[in-house]
């Protein structure tokens, strides 16, 4: 009994040694494949919305996982003030859309996004507010973003060239928007691993390599919003004020070499005959390279847009229920997320959502300002990519879709909680 005892102690050390070994690196991995793999799993699988419950408990299993190897890898990480401002919006939000299925429209659907919003949004924020409580968590998790980003690239590279029809890229990748997401991340977190200082000359080139290659099927995606984004969430963080150091002038660098390279990408596409010779294959290449006034889909949006509004003034303060917009619009939500909150959960959860914006605000202004070189090249990275996803989530996708958005919130919470005590004492004695 004694000798089974010493044995099972020995391996409950040597997996807490693996944890401690490859956790670096396992952790951030599973949390953006988390975030990524709901779309796909929903069409390969061939899921609707009203029953995306079953890929919704797998990949919560995912982040629960991940939030156990966490417990072996940072045993000694506790929620702090930031951290715990973050989550408790997050978890009122969450309890505003749950509540408003009592009084709501929205059926099946609206218990759908409900669920998906606690499974994919609130754990990811969770997630994200663990990984980046230390600085090292966050340079990994940009890593993660851009070897993703690069395979889903990839992927669609190859597909499109092969001819291979939207829907089945869609069966990869969810489809457009969603590699549109991720191969912007990818593109813009290669850009901030140029910067790494801990990184070799050549690894640091070969990132930014990679990064340029992601504008290829980013301008192939064919998303205009997705797009758009991109380019706003470059030149935000290259404006950014942040402090001077070589780590951020390097990440500018990059990012600025990569925003030049997108827009040589998109002039090509859009003044020569490219898009006419791969528009056999099915991508919307074609949108983006077209006029967009009077384009169907930029109709539409507007027809969205005047749905979800009246549904708000006839009910301002909490709205019609989540999923309500399904019933009464012409799309399942208003591809707006203020306009979707505002129609379904009125002021009460478009306040909460509000209130998340300014206070990750506020967190970042406090990294990108630190006298740390590495939380101010983490609050660069976290400001580019929630920017990314915060200006697409204007045009295209609705709570879900924006789950990275709340991911990155709990990361910039997390991250700004390593912020040290003196520090933060003097910002506060500037603010007097």
């Amino acid at each position: 009994m004694y000798q089974m005892g010493v044995s099972s102690k020995a391996c409950r050390q040597q997996f807490v040694q693996n944890v401690h070994h490859f956790g670096p690196w396992i952790v951030p991995l599973l949390a953006v494949g988390f975030l990524i793999s709901g779309d796909s799993a929903f069409t390969a699988l061939g899921i609707g919305p009203a029953t995306s419950y079953l890929p919704a408990v797998i990949l919560a299993s995912m982040s629960i996982v991940a939030l156990f190897l966490l417990r072996f890898h940072w045993p000694s990480a506790r929620v702090r003030r930031a951290e715990l401002a973050m989550l408790v919006l997050m978890t009122l939000l969450g309890i505003v859309l749950t509540s408003s299925l009592i009084y709501g429209t929205g059926g099946a659907y609206g218990i759908t996004k409900v669920f998906s919003y606690w499974g994919f949004a609130w754990l990811g924020g969770i997630l994200g507010a663990m990984i980046a409580g230390k600085k090292e968590g966050v340079p990994r998790l940009a890593w993660a973003f851009l070897l993703c980003g690069l395979a889903l690239g990839m992927v669609g590279i190859v597909t499109v060239f092969a001819g291979v029809a939207e829907r089945q890229l869609a069966v990869l990748g969810g489809g457009p928007n969603v590699f549109v997401r991720l191969m912007a991340f990818g593109m813009l977190s290669a850009g901030v691993v140029f910067s790494l200082p801990s990184l070799r000359r050549g690894v640091q080139w070969a990132a930014l390599a990679s990064g340029a290659l992601l504008s290829v099927p980013l301008i192939l995606s064919g998303s205009r919003g997705g797009v758009l984004a991109a380019f706003v969430a470059s030149a935000v963080a290259l404006l950014a004020p942040a402090r001077s150091s070589k780590a951020i002038w390097r990440a500018k660098l990059g990012l600025g070499f990569l925003l030049i390279v997108c827009l040589a990408v998109f002039a090509v596409a859009r003044y020569t005959s490219v898009a006419d010779s791969i528009s056999s294959s099915g991508t919307r290449l074609s949108h983006l390279t077209s006029d967009l006034p009077g384009s169907t889909s930029v109709a539409g949006r507007w027809e969205a847009i005047d749905a979800a509004w009246d549904m708000f003034l006839r009910s301002p303060i909490i709205g019609h229920g989540v999923g309500a917009f399904s019933v009464e619009g012409a799309y399942d939500y208003p591809h707006n997320i203020e306009l979707e909150l505002l129609s379904e959960t009125g002021i009460v959860g478009f306040g909460l959502f509000a209130a998340m914006c300014l206070v990750a605000g506020r967190l970042l202004w406090r990294l990108i300002r630190s006298s740390d070189p590495a939380l101010q090249l983490g609050g660069l990275w976290l400001l580019a990519m929630a920017s990314m996803i915060g200006v697409a989530a204007q045009a295209s996708g609705d709570l879900y879709a924006s789950r990275y958005l709340f991911f990155f919130f709990g990361a910039i919470a997390g991250l700004s909680s390593t912020v040290p005590r003196p520090e933060r004492l003097l910002e506060a004695h500037r603010d007097d």
